[in-house]
């Protein structure tokens, strides 16, 4: 049986459940110009008002398929708010065009799809909406002004235009200081406080979707297990400050030596895990091996004192359709290999 949300991804499941809150809008949407067709104040021919409204169906439609086969996680916004707050603003100007009476009324339309964007947009792209909107009012203005003149009352129409201008300023503003309050708990939420990367349930998080995007096709991912040889004489010989600073440095390190694709987290304690979009271990170990040079050879400072440590690394690939329990379990046993074989090694474990 096909369900509307995806099993096993948490975050992609809360995507199409707001989506489908905010779909469920046309319908209210729809409800109404169907009374102002009623009332007579809303001039679309009956037989393109039906075609509209399939139009806007399918457009939703689209939308909902974007969600639901994953491809919106290609794109830096998962939620794709810009793009639907475009449709929900250009299917609010055709509207506008063809509502007489009540146009002013019309134009909280834009307010409706603008608030969906609150908590996710930034000035600038409220901004850059804003202008798409007024822009479109202003064409909607012009050519009511050519072909329907007797439908249009200009001066009133420019205070509309100025006030929706000044409203959706304020709400551009007031909608990118809400984001950045959203954005600073978030990184609360999801990064560790001392190195800066994420934390551990953002790490489960993370596997879980890749899980799903491996489950779904994609190339399987490689996990790496990083843990700091010895670290316990670091924190007991220069003192716990130290040891924080080794931490932060080498999460810097390693962060600086991955790509843009893949992820770090701190697993606990002095262990860092690593989300590698590599689909052959081969590629994982190399990068497992780079890494665990660049710390034996980097010289950390504390207060004058010169510390060196090293790293031992345990790698494995996520096999389709396990869970991510025998992935990390894996990793772990690679990581122990390399700790009983004296330390400062990468070791690696495939799955059966």
């Amino acid at each position: 049986m096909i369900s509307l949300y995806p099993k096993n991804d948490k975050d992609q499941k809360i995507r199409i459940k707001r989506f489908l809150m905010a779909a469920s809008s046309y319908l209210v949407f729809a409800l109404l110009i169907l009374y102002c067709y009623y009332l007579g104040i809303y001039r679309m021919p009956f037989a393109l008002t039906i075609s509209w409204f399939v139009f806007v169906v399918l457009m939703n439609v689209v939308f909902y398929s974007i969600f639901r086969l994953g491809i919106n996680l290609r794109f830096k916004d998962k939620s794709l708010t810009m793009f639907q707050i475009a449709a929900a603003t250009l299917v609010t100007m055709v509207t506008l065009y063809f509502l007489d009476q009540v146009r002013g009324a019309g134009l909280l339309f834009y307010i409706v799809s603008f608030s969906f964007g609150i908590f996710r947009l930034q000035v600038r792209q409220f901004l850059i909406l804003a202008i798409f909107a007024l822009l479109g009012y202003l064409i909607i203005i012009l050519l009511l002004m050519k072909f329907e003149p007797d439908r249009i009352h200009f001066k009133i129409e420019v205070i509309r235009l100025i006030v929706l201008a000044v409203v959706l300023l304020w709400f551009s503003f007031l909608g990118g200081y809400l984001s950045r309050l959203r954005q600073k708990v978030e990184h609360l939420a999801t990064n560790d406080p001392l190195t800066g990367v994420y934390n551990r349930r953002q790490l489960f998080r993370l596997l879980e979707r890749e899980k799903s995007l491996a489950s779904r096709g994609h190339s399987p991912f490689a996990l790496c297990i990083l843990d700091i040889d010895q670290f316990k004489n670091v924190n007991d010989t220069f003192g716990h400050q130290a040891g924080d600073t080794v931490l932060s440095s080498i999460a810097t390190i390693v962060n600086k030596n991955l790509r843009k694709i893949d992820h770090l987290a701190r697993y606990g304690g002095e262990e860092f895990t690593m989300i590698l979009s590599y689909p052959d271990i081969i590629d994982a170990i190399k990068c497992a091996e780079r890494i665990k040079n660049i710390i034996s050879s980097h010289t950390f400072h504390h207060n004058g004192k010169v510390i060196s440590v090293t790293v031992s690394i345990g790698v494995t690939i996520f096999k389709p359709d396990e869970n991510i329990e025998a992935t990390l379990s894996r990793a772990d046993k690679a990581l122990y290999q390399a700790k009983e074989n004296g330390r400062n090694l990468v070791e690696y474990l495939v799955p059966d």
